[in-house]
């Protein structure tokens, strides 16, 4: 919402429809549409860890960085005013790209806390 808000209240770039009450209906889909991406993508790295995958983090950016390049490419090939296109994939870019930074951020932090294993700090002061 805060993209939404930056792209129509700062640059001026009316994304969506001119009329306001429609925005805010469509940036609530959107805001849907992002949470559900959020429980997918973390679903999916709950996946890769559990799955004992090779370096999950490392794959999960790589799935990561395809879908924001896609997410971000998607309004550019429609038939919307440039300005508009640019400023949706705006707002899709920072989307996506705090989704993936906050999930393996918390892959990270769920690896380090694990049970069982030996944080090599731990080895250096015996």
């Amino acid at each position: 919402m805060v993209g939404f808000l930056l792209v129509r209240g700062v640059a001026r770039v009316e994304i969506f429809t001119d009329d306001l009450g429609g925005f805010f209906v469509l940036a609530l889909l959107y805001v849907i549409g992002a949470a559900v991406l959020a429980l997918a993508a973390t679903e999916v790295m709950r996946l890769l860890l559990l799955r004992r995958t090779p370096r999950p983090r490392i794959f999960f950016g790589w799935i990561s960085g395809i879908l924001i390049l896609v997410l971000f490419l998607l309004p550019l090939i429609t038939d919307q005013p440039l300005a508009e296109r640019t400023g949706l994939a705006f707002v899709n870019l920072i989307t996506t790209i705090a989704i993936a930074v906050l999930v393996g951020m918390s892959a990270a932090a769920t690896d380090r806390a694990r049970p069982g294993t030996i944080d090599p700090s731990d080895l250096s002061e015996r």
